[in-house]
């Protein structure tokens, strides 16, 4: 992994009410790929597949203010619609090895959200999480969160790994990989 001379047009979108899951998804494809509308019809479709007796009350997919607040079943579901699939980075993944594969788009990270905002949703429902992309640009990785103004390039994967162990101990941090379907080489 090398740092880019020229600094590629990384695309990012700010975030939007609880629609990190949507910014991160978009920034992952490079595009403003899905809408908020979209990702409620995958959420609702999924709700539907699954109805439960609360369901009318609540909704186990996104919020029900139509806020956002997408789960990981809505965004590994709008990923597999354009051919990608997100797997669980685990200890087994040697993480230098996966940085190597031509069909690794980056990575999905769910992190412990830390605003002050966060914290009042968090004791007033649930445990308040925040959505962000690791994309790739060639040989570099960016950091793509919609609640900073620009993306970070990271400089080696040294760092990148540095960031990933730091995230997992201080928020609590899940990390996927997303790789293109067709060459699933490394998900095995």
């Amino acid at each position: 992994m090398s740092s880019p001379q020229a600094l590629p047009a990384v695309y990012i979108e700010r975030q939007s009410r609880f629609r990190c899951g949507l910014h991160a998804i978009n920034a992952l494809l490079k595009r403003s790929e899905y809408t908020p509308q979209a990702l409620d019809t995958i959420a609702d479709a999924l709700r539907d597949n699954h109805p439960s007796p609360i369901s009318r009350f609540t909704h186990p997919h996104r919020s029900i203010f139509g806020l956002g607040n997408y789960d990981l079943n809505v965004l590994q579901l709008a990923l597999e619609r354009k051919g990608l699939e997100a797997t669980w980075l685990s200890p087994k993944h040697h993480l230098k090895t996966l940085l190597k594969q031509p069909n690794l788009v980056g990575f999905l990270v769910n992190v412990r959200a830390t605003t002050f905002l966060a914290t009042v949703f968090s004791a007033l429902f649930d445990d308040c999480r925040h959505w962000i992309a690791v994309a790739r640009y060639a040989d570099a990785f960016y950091l793509v969160d919609s609640m900073r103004r620009q993306p970070h390039c990271f400089a080696s994967a040294s760092h990148l790994h540095r960031y990933f162990d730091t995230i997992r101990q201080q928020q609590q941090a899940h990390i996927l990989f997303v790789e293109h379907h067709s060459q699933s080489s490394t998900s095995s």
